[in-house]
């Protein structure tokens, strides 16, 4: 099984929507919801694979994603702070003005997920035989990453946010790619084997 959407676009949209509906009193904090984007994060991403159906034996943790999504949080309440006054908060929707940079970290976060992951090498790439290792050589980019998780929190709405956040996170794992080396499934003796790949789905 491949990505899994169904804990961001719906897992996670649930547990938006219900935190929408409580009358929870305390002051609002938004480590809860980016708690939440981590773990979800991390259970869709337990099954991706290479176009050749190999899957993850090592990548970051459900707290990589989180940390990220805490500092995002904390410049877009900071850039909130700078820029907004009382007077015209209720004038601006303020989710819509933020900068794309307020999304670095999170952006970045995601990166670090996949940095210095390994696939499985098994099942072999084509022309493969006996696999040695399977690296992630390029964890992909924080751009356009945090532009797209930026259009994500400007809808102001669960289903949408969680719609467009899964996008963004799909769309980043077609550029994560790496290389699968070991020994080619022909020859006597097989001889070495690279097969460079792209894209996790």
């Amino acid at each position: 099984m491949p990505w899994n959407p169904s804990p961001i676009t719906g897992t996670l949209r649930g547990w938006m929507t219900g935190q929408s509906a409580s009358s929870s009193e305390g002051p609002f904090s938004y480590q809860p919801m980016a708690t939440q984007i981590g773990l979800n994060y991390h259970i869709a991403a337990t099954a991706v694979n290479t176009i050749f159906a190999s899957l993850p034996i090592a990548k970051g943790t459900a707290a990589d994603i989180t940390s990220g999504f805490e500092d995002s949080f904390e410049l877009a309440q900071q850039w909130t702070t700078a820029n907004i006054n009382q007077n015209s908060q209720d004038e601006k929707d303020w989710w819509r003005d933020l900068p794309d940079s307020t999304w670095l970290p999170a952006a970045a976060s995601v990166v670090k997920y996949w940095t210095g992951g390994m696939m499985s090498p098994l099942p072999p790439p084509p022309g493969g035989g006996v696999g040695i290792a399977n690296p992630i050589l390029f964890p992909g980019a924080t751009s356009p990453l945090n532009i797209n998780i930026g259009k994500a929190f400007k809808t102001g709405n669960a289903t949408n946010l969680c719609s467009l956040l899964n996008t963004a996170f799909v769309t980043h794992l077609t550029e994560v790619s790496g290389t699968w080396t070991g020994l080619a499934a022909a020859g006597t003796p097989p001889p070495p084997y690279v097969f460079p790949w792209v894209t996790l789905s």
